[in-house]
């Protein structure tokens, strides 16, 4: 199989040979490597070979890591972009920002971490339980560190982004190139192509321009990184700042809920003792009401037994006033029949 970086790498510019080696899954890795290694060489650039050859294989968490860098690039610069957000609130201590920033990365890293399995499984690699975890942590990482951010972002990761480093394990691009042999050492078909080696002179004049190069990329290497421990360091500052400003908010809210919960208790206290003297009142209303009640029945029972002994009493009213109406008409027929008597016998 062809190496990556057209026409089997020959004459390719470094970062289009590593950019297409680390969209390879791992078991195809090596093999493309060292053969993109070998065009190098073939064409003349074994300075190129060189350093393609002692790029490392990505592990399979990294390689699904650098599938998403590719196939989701717009997804993974958003999720980067709100890394900075979440950043820059921890170092304001902007505590309600920092609260709805972190919720959106829980969902986010949920959500390109499925991303990386699809991709990873596309190129024909399946995730385990494990490397989908390093992946998360790798994305967290990301969120919290710029330099692990922009590893990401390039997509040529070996291995996962370690949470507690916050650097990613980068190819060594600046390393040396191999020596050149000479010319009597070069295979027979190589010294016949039509470019010819270079003079022993020539590569000797050229040694201190390589070794100067090697030393400003080494150079610029310990100065990223030198920035990157800087915002590392700030980042935790900021991280020790957030933590002391919730603790201090956590104190006040917990001694503002200790004043809530005693004046609640003496409230409470203070309800109870008036639902007990209520009660109290109630019963005693309640006794008094009996009582009434008592009463009440007692005077109905009384005016039942007075009005029946009223009612007995008129019936012996009309009696009496009945007979007492026939006497005295029977005495006044008594009287008359009297006194006529007298009348006729005179």
């Amino acid at each position: 199989m062809d190496a990556p970086g057209g026409a089997g790498g020959a004459g390719g510019d470094f970062d289009t040979v590593a950019d297409g080696l680390y969209g390879l899954a791992p078991s195809a890795f090596t093999r493309a490597r060292d053969q993109a290694a070998a065009d190098a060489r073939r064409a003349g650039d074994r300075a190129l070979a060189a350093r393609i050859k002692v790029l490392h294989r990505p592990t399979v968490a990294a390689y699904a890591l650098n599938r998403l860098a590719r196939d989701h690039a717009a997804e993974l610069g958003a999720y980067l972009d709100l890394g900075r957000d979440l950043r820059r609130a921890q170092a304001e201590l902007a505590g309600p920002s920092l609260r709805e920033l972190s919720a959106r990365r829980h969902r986010v890293v949920t959500a390109l971490t499925s991303r990386a399995r699809e991709a990873a499984a596309a190129g024909g690699v399946d995730l385990a339980e494990g490397q989908l975890r390093e992946i998360e942590e790798s994305l967290r990482a990301a969120s919290a560190d710029e330099g692990a951010a922009a590893a990401l972002a390039a997509g040529r990761l070996t291995t996962g982004i370690r949470q507690t480093s916050g650097l990613p394990v980068l190819p060594d691009v600046t390393a040396a190139p191999e020596p050149e042999p000479e010319p009597e050492q070069q295979p027979a078909q190589q010294r016949g192509r039509t470019t010819r080696p270079r003079p022993a002179r020539a590569a000797r004049a050229e040694e201190p321009h390589r070794s100067a190069a090697d030393q400003e990329a080494r150079r610029r290497a310990r100065a990223e990184a030198a920035r990157a421990e800087a915002a590392r360091a700030e980042a935790a500052r900021a991280e020790a700042a957030q933590a002391r400003a919730a603790r201090a908010e956590a104190e006040q809210e917990h001694r503002a809920a200790v004043r809530d919960h005693d004046r609640l208790t003496r409230r409470a206290e203070q309800l109870a003792a008036d639902r007990e003297r209520a009660e109290h009142r109630v019963e005693k209303v309640r006794a008094e009401l009996r009582q009434a009640q008592q009463r009440s029945e007692a005077a109905a029972a009384a005016l039942a037994r007075c009005e029946a002994e009223r009612d007995t009493a008129a019936t012996r009213v009309a009696d009496t006033t009945r007979r007492l109406r026939e006497a005295e008409d029977r005495v006044a027929a008594a009287d008359g029949a009297t006194g006529g008597g007298r009348t006729d016998g005179s």
